[in-house]
């Protein structure tokens, strides 16, 4: 079958850094480049840093101010032409020279290793520096531990611990270096000290317990463990590593005068005066609504109901808001607002300039007994659709054009029954790319309406034990309450025990035993946030031997991963915090004043209670805006005030907030009784807000991964020193959903700094510089967050990209409901001609992930072949889906066909594109749009002008290409709509005039641009074969195409070229470009330190050398993930060539890869490591390498 990938290149997240002050410098994350002396190009960045020449102290400062603004940006070679004008003043002097160091060392040209440690001796060294060499000493320690020189290292950590008992960094690298050298007491000592002076600091938790289970204290170790997991998904949390902004503050350079650096946005700590809301006034019309219809006096009620007795579905008109004809302005849509006749209709109210005008003539507005309406675009054309929930049949239409609807209810199979639906959810529940239904029901059960993307929905509730049992429900509620990446359900019902559905995949869910404490609680309506930075709960890291070890110190628990669950009953708001171990309350608050401890009312008996979360006051931090017993108000959603905020008197029943202005945040539309809409505007006590509008569609590539309505997406917003969460899903205790502009409040900055988004389908990307008052569109950028590693050769000029590899061994790829691909764990690739070139006679390659994934390198053997003249050698290699297999065997010949003819699906004459390889491949047709890399059937005719099974030797088809892989995210929504991919298969004609199958989906180029070759069976080929076909459904570009004839060559000799030396080390991210035909390049000499892209949880090897890792093929693999690569050089030891020889190189590469798709097995870890016979325990030897060398924990 098929593995993955996605395309499209995009801007870095280093630019998150680029344009931010010192303050956001400080605060950064994102990784930078690690130390490693090794050939390249002239650095990594253009342009020089043209340092002038300082004369007074103060043009001194403010160049050395400059160079720390430029590490900020990853500018590392431009800061160090700073501090090398600079270190010849007089004013410069050891703490100049530390800081040039650092930078020479972030820099990594050639030597800079050595370069940067020359300049810390001196610095140390210098019997007459006035400056403190703490820092020296401390830089100088962690360049000894990144050669592995450790008891040198020891001796400068120690002199820095002993002054400074406070730098947790410090304490943690040294207990690295003691525990590598076997003194375990001392170690765990540090390790100690570490997590006492910084219990954020979570490689201190890792290390401590390395130490506890080499002491046998399992439990213990386990307990640390624990605390390291938990930290994990804390913003505050960090990890030691050999990364700029990760080495710790002693390797960070600070700007010189710290009293006068810039410090970004200035941002009002007083909101300005006035109401949050204004008066309501009418909702401008652009008529008034013209007889017979009248606007609804009453809400309508449940057949048979006691219209004496109080009920919980008491139901008044329900508003949403969305653009309804995709004119850019919001509309809104008010279920059952109208009555003519007796009978409810529904209000359709459409924005035309200021106004708004009433639609009585579209078909929504028809629709009796309506509910609540679900707007989304559920088949991802780009128009608005909606589902009505109602008490009967719900029908789906669909917008087939602005303001044409369609009723697809039979065709889709979304009628979910004849049942009171009195709530539902319109969101990617599989998180496959479409958008689901959910729909909770007074007199029956639940359904989740699972959509194929074929144009059908498949009920599955039944099938997965989320049907519930029978007893009336009134709500859904869908957030990430475990915090792994995908949406869970709460479920409540008229009385408890309510649901709660963990989301584990594949369509398969549990129900959350750990939440029994909510479950059992009465609620009548409830909502799920990510948790607010005003948050004030904490928790210790552990009890026992680890409150002794940490004393008194606790460590903030609350994160913007992290889930709140408001729930409501009568007039009380309850407040929830999600946890690894379930859910624990946290406290209450009444919204009618008072003890926030009153009894918890009778649901039964409670009426009248509406709400909603979001930011009405522009600070990011979320309100609730709630109505309750004809009383109404705006409070904190922490709940730490008793009284509202802002009283909001009068406010009807039936309301909703709409964004319709960003510039200034949410308005409240509602209906009075018999009356017209009115609305609430932003008063002017707020801040200004910025919009946000997401899609999963790229415009630009035409591709999707996440629903094109971007719902369900997470967000996390920075602006100066503040952190929002913000979550593109229903924050309403209304039934229906809107789709409209999120509105996020700026604190009184002009922009906001970046935003950090995760998508549904789990892919994060980082947008920066928003300028408030505004709506920005933000689309899923469809770049390549995994493939496989990309190879590099040195070929005398440059560090050349050459492809990606062992793409053939992706673990846990789905390519269906819980089916996995086999990973093959080698692959042999035969280097193109002339691109690897001696370098102090050495052949040097790198091996790097520019995707976020990991590899797991097992061996890397390169191999010479010398070809006597005439000969020439291809590989048995490909992605093979079906016998014959590939072999990786050499195949050698001196005679081949090139194509007299080709033709493509359409007739077209490709045969110049097919007769030499210049990446100009044909094209494969028209693109699946629903599922990447999947394409309409396409084929390739290729006539040769003799025939093929008439000539000696073994034909072999040899072709030159490339493919766009889908992911499991995408293969799993394929098989759900039974969109299977076809790899390529291969047809012969014969004298017979007829198509004979020879080989059947036999695969295709495994990955980015390559060459691969198919032995033919001869016997399969019918007489006199003078054409061959390729048939195919998946996007693979056929870049050249030939027929050699394979035969023995005994003159060919074959070299196996030692590995002189191999190194891991963090280099950064080279520049990807997309070309057309979504050809993937590679530019390492441009590579930025950081990028959208995040590691697997885990144990990976440590940076420095690694060769012991590589020698064999043993599953002792070295393990790097983002950012990183293996540096490899082997000894040019081939023989001479004689006169009219050539020599082609191979490399024979040994291990596996694994992306982090929501889909994939195991994706968010590094364990379990692969091996090649999961049957038999790994050897002493491999523990005894993983023990030694895999120590660095993500």
């Amino acid at each position: 079958m098929i593995r993955r990938t996605r395309t499209r290149n995009r801007r870095s997240a280093w630019l998150v850094c680029t344009r931010l002050s010192y303050a956001l410098i400080v605060l950064a994350t994102a990784a930078s480049c690690t130390r490693k002396p090794e050939p390249e190009p002239e650095g990594t960045n253009a342009g020089p840093a043209k340092s002038k020449r300082a004369t007074t102290f103060d043009e001194y400062t403010a160049e050395r101010n400059r160079a720390a603004a430029l590490m900020g940006q990853y500018e590392y070679a431009k800061a160090v032409e700073i501090y090398d004008a600079l270190a010849t003043q007089e004013f410069a002097g050891g703490d100049h020279e530390t800081d040039r160091a650092i930078a020479t060392l972030n820099r990594q040209q050639p030597g800079d290793t050595r370069r940067a440690l020359d300049i810390l001796q001196k610095v140390i060294g210098d019997a007459n520096v006035t400056w403190s060499p703490i820092r020296a000493r401390y830089c100088a320690g962690l360049l000894l531990i990144y050669e592995r020189r450790t008891d040198e290292a020891i001796e400068h950590l120690r002199y820095v611990t002993e002054n400074d008992p406070n730098d947790g960094y410090a304490a943690c690298w040294l207990g690295q270096c003691l525990l590598a050298t076997g003194k375990i007491e001392e170690a765990g000592k540090e390790y100690r000290r570490a997590v006492e002076v910084d219990p954020y600091l979570r490689s201190g938790y890792y290390g401590l317990a390395q130490v506890l289970q080499r002491q046998g204290k399992r439990d213990d170790a386990q307990k640390v463990l624990d605390v390291f997991e938990r930290l994990k998904d804390n913003p505050q949390a960090r990890l030691a590593d050999f990364k700029y902004m990760r080495m710790g503050p002693k390797a960070e350079i600070r700007p010189v005068d710290t009293i006068s650096q810039i410090r970004g946005q200035e941002i009002p700590e007083v909101r300005p005066q006035g109401r949050i809301f204004a008066e309501p006034t009418a909702l401008p019309l652009v008529a008034p609504l013209a007889a017979p219809w009248q606007w609804s006096d009453a809400a309508a009620r449940p057949a048979g109901h006691d219209a004496g007795k109080p009920d919980s579905r008491r139901v008044c008109p329900s508003i949403t808001v969305c653009d309804i004809n995709g004119d850019g302005k919001l509309d809104l849509f008010a279920a059952a607002a109208l009555v003519r006749d007796g009978q409810t209709a529904n209000a359709i109210l459409l924005a035309e300039g200021d106004k708004f005008r009433i639609d009585t003539g579209q078909p929504l507005a028809a629709v009796s007994d309506v509910r609540a309406a679900l707007w989304g675009d559920y088949d991802n054309d780009g128009r608005m659709d909606v589902y009505l929930c109602r008490r009967g049949p719900n029908p789906l239409w669909r917008q087939d054009a602005v303001g044409k609807w369609s009723d697809v209810t039979e065709a889709t199979k979304t009628a979910s029954g004849d049942h009171d639906t009195v709530d539902g959810m319109m969101f990617d529940a599989d998180h496959d790319g479409d958008l689901d239904l959910f729909v909770v029901n007074a007199d029956g059960p639940n359904e989740l309406l699972s959509n194929n993307l074929d144009g059908t929905f498949r009920p599955i509730a039944a099938e997965q034990g989320i049907a519930g049992d029978g007893r009336p429900s009134r709500q859904v509620i869908a957030a990430d309450l475990d915090n792994d990446r995908d949406l869970d359900l709460i479920v409540l019902h008229d009385e408890p025990p309510h649901d709660v559905f963990l989301n584990d995949r594949l369509w398969n869910y549990r129900l959350a035993d750990n939440w029994q404490e909510l479950c059992k609680t009465p609620i009548q309506t409830a909502l799920a946030l990510h948790s607010s930075t005003k948050s004030p709960w904490r928790f210790r890291p552990g009890a026992g031997m680890l409150s002794d070890l940490y004393g008194h110190h606790e460590v903030d628990g609350s994160a913007l991963d992290r889930v709140e669950v408001l729930t409501a009953a009568g007039g009380t708001l309850r407040r929830w915090m999600s946890e690894r171990e379930g859910v624990r309350w946290i406290g209450d608050s009444d919204l009618r004043g008072g003890d926030a401890n009153v009894p918890v009312p009778d649901v039964r008996k409670s009426v009248d209670l509406s709400w909603a979360v979001a930011d009405v006051v522009g600070v990011g931090e979320y309100h609730v805006i709630a109505r309750h017993d004809g009383s109404a108000g705006i409070w904190s959603a922490t709940l730490d005030a008793p009284d509202s905020m802002e009283k909001l008197d009068g406010l009807a029943e039936c309301w909703a907030l709409c964004n319709f202005d960003v510039a200034t945040g949410p308005a409240i539309v509602d209906l009075p009784p018999g009356q017209p809409p009115r609305i609430w505007r932003p008063g002017p006590g707020r801040f200004p807000f910025v919009g946000l509008t997401l899609s999963g569609h790229d415009k630009k590539s035409d591709q999707m991964r996440s629903n094109a309505s971007g719902i369900g997406a997470a967000l996390s917003v920075r602006i100066g020193r503040h952190w929002t969460a913000v979550d593109a899903i229903r924050t309403s205790t209304a039934p229906g959903q809107s789709l409209q502009p999120l509105a996020i409040g700026t604190r009184g900055a002009k922009r906001i700094d970046f935003v950090n988004i995760t998508w549904p389908d789990g892919v994060y990307q980082t947008e920066m510089d928003l300028e408030a008052g505004k709506l920005h569109r933000i689309e899923e950028i469809q770049r390549q967050l995994s493939s496989c590693p990309v190879l590099f050769a040195w070929n005398g000029r440059e560090f050349a990209f050459v492809t990606d590899l062992l793409g053939v061994g992706g673990l846990g790829f789905n390519i269906g409901r819980g089916e996995y691909a086999t990973p093959r764990p080698w692959e042999n690739l035969l280097l193109p001609a002339g691109v690897l070139t001696p370098l102090d006679g050495r052949h040097v390659l790198k091996l790097g992930e520019p995707m976020e994934e990991v590899c797991y390198l097992d061996a890397l053997r390169l191999v010479a072949y010398d070809l006597p003249p005439g000969w020439n050698v291809t590989l048995d290699e490909r992605f093979g889906e079906t016998p014959p297999m590939p072999t990786g065997r050499a195949l050698f010949y001196r005679r081949s066909l090139e194509p007299a003819r080709a033709m493509d699906t359409r007739g077209a004459d490709v045969t110049e594109l097919l007769r030499r390889v210049d990446r100009r491949a044909v094209s494969p047709g028209e693109p699946d749009r629903r599922f990447l890399g999947r394409t309409q059937p396409h084929r390739v005719t290729i006539e040769f002008a003799e025939p093929l099974d008439a000539t000696d030797g073994e034909p072999v088809l040899i072709l030159d290409g490339w493919i766009e892989y889908p992911y499991s995210q995408t293969m799993f929504a394929a098989w759900q709509a039974g969109a299977a991919y076809e790899s390529a298969t291969l047809e012969a004609r014969g004298d017979d005039g007829a198509w004979h199958v020879v080989h059947e989906r036999f695969g295709y180029p495994a990955g980015m641009p390559r060459e691969m070759a198919l032995p033919i069976d001869k016997t399969r080929l019918p007489r006199g074969t003078t054409a061959l076909r390729l048939s195919a459904n998946v996007e693979v570009y056929w870049d050249a195409a030939r027929v050699a004839f394979a035969e023995p060559c005994q003159q060919a000799r074959r070299t196996e070229l030692p590995l002189a030396s191999a190194r891991l080390s963090a280099v950064g991210f080279p520049r990807r470009t997309t070309h057309a035909q979504r050809r993937p390049r590679y530019d390492y000499a441009h590579r930025t330190p950081a990028w959208d892209t995040r590691h697997a949880a885990g144990t990976y090897t440590s940076f420095g050398p690694v060769e012991p890792l590589l020698a064999d093929v043993d599953d002792a693999v070295a393990i790097f993930g983002p950012g990183e690569e293996v540096h490899a050089e082997f000894a040019a030891q081939e023989l001479p060539l004689a006169e009219g020889w050539s020599r082609r190189h191979v490399l024979e590469s040994h291990g596996w890869c694994k992306d982090m798709d929501l889909f994939t097995r195991d994706g968010e870890t590094v364990e379990p490591l692969p091996r090649r016979d999961p049957d038999l325990p790994p050897s002493k030897k491999t523990d005894a390498l993983h023990r030694e060398f895999n120590t660095r924990a993500h």
